[in-house]
């Protein structure tokens, strides 16, 4: 983003931009006593990203996620601001294969898991530009491990950053609006010098299958 400062009426004007964007893809207009050079400033932009203003998930699949076809269970974002993102995933095919597993062999399912730290490195890499990975997780709740499967909604909420990590809390629904599942202080650690290493996962999967 980009912050415009008018001097004559202390008002700052955001610009939020998607990433390769030239344009542009939300304006905010702000007042406020705090200079433009202050660092507290980008606390005070919270943008909220409309389906239609985020990118494809064919996008961040090709540009910014290293997974291959079983784990690419995001069908849609479906809206992010600077403290939450949300999306929905469907597990089918090998993913709900997986899935089956889950009440012999697995906490959680792991392409849905997965998903989560998908959601945020997406974020991240949407509102800073820096890749993030996981690092660590204070608990992780199942109300109901058999309906783990199918069309799913996650929100990643309570985003807190720094210029170095990231973490928040985690929230899975079924299509009804039932929780499903839930995690606190999921922790990624972030740097933009992970993107390059990113990109070379990414295109090194790309000629492979059935990942």
């Amino acid at each position: 983003y980009t912050l415009l400062e008018d001097s004559s009426t202390n008002e700052l004007t955001a610009l939020i931009y998607l990433a390769d964007s030239v344009t542009p893809n939300y304006t905010a207009s702000i007042v406020n006593s705090v200079s433009v050079t202050d660092p507290l400033v980008s606390n005070i932009v919270s943008p909220d990203l409309s389906q239609e203003q985020l990118p494809s998930v064919q996008y961040v699949y090709h540009n910014y996620l290293f997974h291959g076809s079983s784990f690419q269970v995001i069908q849609s974002l479906r809206s992010a601001s600077m403290t939450s993102i949300k999306a929905s995933i469907f597990l089918a095919g090998v993913s709900s294969d997986i899935a089956l597993l889950t009440s012999q062999s697995w906490i959680c399912p792991p392409p849905l898991f997965d998903s989560v730290a998908q959601l945020a490195l997406i974020w991240r890499r949407l509102f800073d530009n820096q890749t993030a990975l996981p690092s660590s997780l204070s608990s992780f709740f199942i109300h109901d491990y058999t309906r783990l499967t199918g069309e799913l909604d996650i929100i990643l909420d309570n985003i807190r950053t720094t210029d170095f990590d990231m973490s928040f809390d985690v929230f899975i629904y079924g299509v009804d609006g039932e929780l499903l599942a839930s995690a606190h202080d999921m922790s990624c650690t972030c740097s933009s010098s992970l993107n390059r290493l990113n990109q070379e996962w990414v295109s090194t999967l790309e000629s492979r299958t059935n990942f």
